[in-house]
């Protein structure tokens, strides 16, 4: 279903962009035009992460000589996505700007009753809405099958932040607040992995030590 008071709302991963302070909420990239294209990195340690790679130069008021490059990577046989979210400036002023990826999980099409963790946090679903920082890593539970889905912060800031949406569900998301300075970037790295216990998924939190 749709969450009536966030239009529009795609569910899944939503890559977002706002003015600084959360203006703009919630950041509404998917009015922009993507080009995609086959991506790979190769990392010194022999792996090499492949996917496609979205791009945009944005017309949206206030970003206009902001570029986004979005790349959404995996290695074969893996239960692990990696997010590479780069926003480029090609202005030669200084750029304020909040890069955000948002998850919404349904652990095995579940999310009524999904239970919140982080490094010093365990929140069940209650009728109430908060949001947490909890560190570098995230989860969301299904209490049912035990399964965890898992969000990692391997860039800038590395604070995952959970989102409790009371009846909506457990979720989780990154944001950082960004200066981009002329004709530089700006990188936010996250990894997601689907585990099949929240002691399992406690292991992906090393992937915080590498972008």
């Amino acid at each position: 279903g749709e969450l009536g008071w966030m239009k529009a709302w795609f569910g899944g991963l939503r890559p977002t962009l706002m003015l600084p302070e959360g203006r703009g909420w919630p950041g509404k990239l998917h009015r922009e035009t993507f080009a995609a294209a086959p991506f790979e990195i190769a990392e010194a340690n022999g792996l090499t992460w492949a996917g496609v790679q979205l791009t945009a130069s944005l017309t949206r008021a206030g970003f206009e000589g902001l570029r986004v490059e979005i790349a959404y990577l995996t290695v074969g046989g893996s239960n692990v996505l990696k997010v590479v979210y780069r926003l480029v400036n090609e202005t030669s002023a200084y750029r304020r700007a909040t890069p955000s990826l948002l998850t919404f999980w349904q652990v095995d099409g579940q999310h009524e009753h999904s239970v919140l963790y982080g490094e010093n946090l365990q929140r069940k679903r209650s009728p109430n809405m908060a949001s947490s920082s909890v560190g570098p890593w995230g989860a969301t539970v299904n209490p049912t099958t035990g399964r965890a889905g898992v969000l990692v912060d391997a860039s800038g800031q590395k604070r995952v932040k959970t989102m409790d949406w009371g009846v909506d569900g457990g979720h989780l998301f990154v944001k950082n607040e960004a200066v981009v300075a002329p004709h530089g970037s700006h990188k936010l790295v996250t990894y997601l992995a689907l585990a099949e216990s929240l002691e399992e998924g406690k292991q992906y939190a090393c992937l915080a030590g590498g972008q």
